[in-house]
């Protein structure tokens, strides 16, 4: 990671943080917390900064995906709301296995049959910090009336 550096008597360094030292740590805007080396020379006087990244925050579900009941031949969508540090990634899975290509926080299926009635539905969030199974939701094919 590069170092921010500051001449002598400015007080934003480049990428527009501000910094702050309180009780022998550095601190920058976005709260992250660093060291506070320092280097000196007689035409400049400066200060190394290096972050320390903040740790990644699990994902964890808030709003889980809910049942469908749907007549043979249409689709159904399942949806998951998600918290987490960015990017959280997703994996939807039917009756245990991944769904290929279903890897966002909606999922629309193909048209059902009523093969698909009781089809259990879940999907993986995950993260740099780890990742959580959603509840299964149920779909409900039900025969189309003429």
């Amino acid at each position: 990671m590069e170092p921010h550096r500051c001449v002598a008597g400015q007080s934003n360094f480049y990428g527009g943080d501000r910094f702050r030292l309180a009780a022998g740590e550095l601190f920058d805007s976005r709260g992250g917390a660093g060291t506070f080396p320092t280097h000196t020379n007689s035409a400049n006087y400066w200060v190394d900064v290096v972050f320390k990244g903040a740790a990644a925050v699990a994902p964890s579900i808030t709003a889980q995906p809910v049942s469908q009941s749907v007549i043979a031949g249409q689709t159904a969508t399942f949806s998951v709301t998600a918290t987490g540090t960015a990017p959280l990634s997703y994996q939807w899975r039917r009756n245990g296995a991944a769904v290929s290509g279903a890897t966002s926080a909606s999922y629309t299926t193909s048209a059902t049959t009523s093969a698909d009635n009781g089809a259990q539905f879940t999907v993986a969030v995950g993260n740099s910090a780890g990742s959580v199974i959603s509840s299964a939701a149920t779909l409900t094919v039900n025969a189309a009336t003429y």
